[in-house]
């Protein structure tokens, strides 16, 4: 019918813009830009602007009703799925538009439904799907009232997807990470350990690394893996096949023989990924920042070669507790942002071989041309100190 379970769900198509979007961030094509990753994001924005259940109301606000949260809650009003898909994609779409100048007259309308687009729901929102008490904590929750079919609960859209809540939103929007922190923190008061269950779908381990939580990271990625709870017969994930825990090439067979599994390897990569090195922004659409070994347990050694937004391919090494060098080459050139290693304290700085400056201070940024070599180490220390040994050297 009009409201089963998996139609009028509008968040899809807004992630996968995203993640064009991304790939132009990572690259800066603006080849990419111009005839993939803008197409999706302007016809994203567009439908949104012109679904007929998207309805400036009373409050001056833009509000969409009658869609589905997911499959948790169907005919719902202001969906958190869709409310942070909008939160995104027209800032994102703006963006988009003015590097490529195109679509002024379109970009005006978008500025102006992005202005007054109705907030995300929360608890303390008295028109909120699931409330929490005066007093208790404000958490983002799925939808707002008026709901068709289902019930109201908390949200971990805004902590997992468009980079929403990540470790520079804490500096530049500490109001709005402290509702992420509060929402996670929900999930699991005590953190998670060795114990707990991430299931195959879960996100669990990526909200984490975004978050900065090294302990949770620890746990959440190796029982993503392992897979544990597909030997559970009280489990959801629970399937009654002869092979249900983890093969020696971590993929499962837990759901029959013919149906081999490997999604959950996705989303513990991608946690894996954002603890060894971030280059997320404070909102999509915003300048990224690099940081190094943000959510990495003190007692993992690791050496890596990942590459960053702008188009940065960031080298470092991580032994016995301690950042040992970071290499930041230059693809294509552009101011690079990047968060201190050691905090705030003083480092060296060689630039195409050459000892360039000393630099202190937590954000940095050094304005770079194509195929420079920046690298970063601790004074006392030079470049040559340091053997880098990364996959395919």
């Amino acid at each position: 019918g009009p409201l089963g379970h998996v139609v009028h769900i509008f968040e899809s198509g807004p992630k996968l813009a995203y993640l064009y979007w991304k790939r132009y961030e990572y690259t800066l094509d603006e080849e990419w830009l111009r005839d993939r990753a803008y197409p999706m994001l302007k016809g994203i924005a567009e439908f949104f602007r012109n679904y007929p259940n998207v309805k400036k109301e009373q409050d001056g606000k833009y509000h969409i009703t009658g869609i589905n949260d997911s499959e948790g809650v169907l005919g719902a009003r202001d969906p958190m799925g869709a409310m942070a898909s909008m939160h995104t994609i027209f800032p994102v779409a703006i963006k988009a538009s003015e590097i490529l100048q195109t679509d002024e007259e379109l970009r005006q309308e978008w500025q102006e439904f992005y202005n007054n687009l109705s907030p995300l729901p929360r608890s303390d929102d008295p028109e909120a799907a699931f409330s929490t008490a005066p007093g208790e904590p404000i958490i983002w929750v799925n939808s707002r009232k008026p709901v068709m079919y289902g019930s109201g609960h908390r949200s971990n859209v805004p902590i997992t997807y468009f980079d929403m809540t990540t470790l520079e939103t804490q500096v530049h929007n500490p109001d709005f990470y402290q509702i992420g922190v509060n929402s996670y923190n929900g999930l699991y008061p005590e953190g998670i350990h060795e114990g707990i269950y991430v299931t195959v779908m879960g996100d669990d381990a990526v909200i984490a690394a975004k978050m900065g939580q090294a302990e949770d990271v620890r746990h959440a990625i190796i029982n993503q893996i392992k897979c544990p709870q597909a030997q559970d017969p009280e489990s959801s994930d629970f399937f009654s096949t002869d092979l249900k825990g983890e093969l020696a090439n971590r993929l499962t067979l837990r759901e029959g023989l013919n149906a081999t599994g490997a999604e959950r390897l996705g989303n513990a990569s991608y946690a894996l990924h954002e603890a060894l090195c971030q280059s997320n922004p404070p909102a999509a659409g915003d300048d990224p920042v690099i940081r190094l070994f943000p959510a990495w347990p003190s007692d993992w050694n690791a050496q890596y070669r990942l590459l960053c937004r702008g188009g940065f391919l960031v080298t470092s090494s991580f032994q016995d507790g301690k950042i040992e060098f970071v290499e930041i080459e230059s693809q294509v050139g552009g101011v690079c942002k990047f968060r201190n290693p050691w905090g705030e304290d003083e480092f060296v700085v060689y630039r195409n071989g050459k000892k360039w400056k000393t630099m202190s201070g937590s954000l940095l940024s050094v304005k770079t041309k194509a195929d420079d070599i920046l690298i970063l180490v601790k004074p006392g220390t030079t470049p040559g100190q340091f053997k880098s040994v990364v996959a395919g050297e």
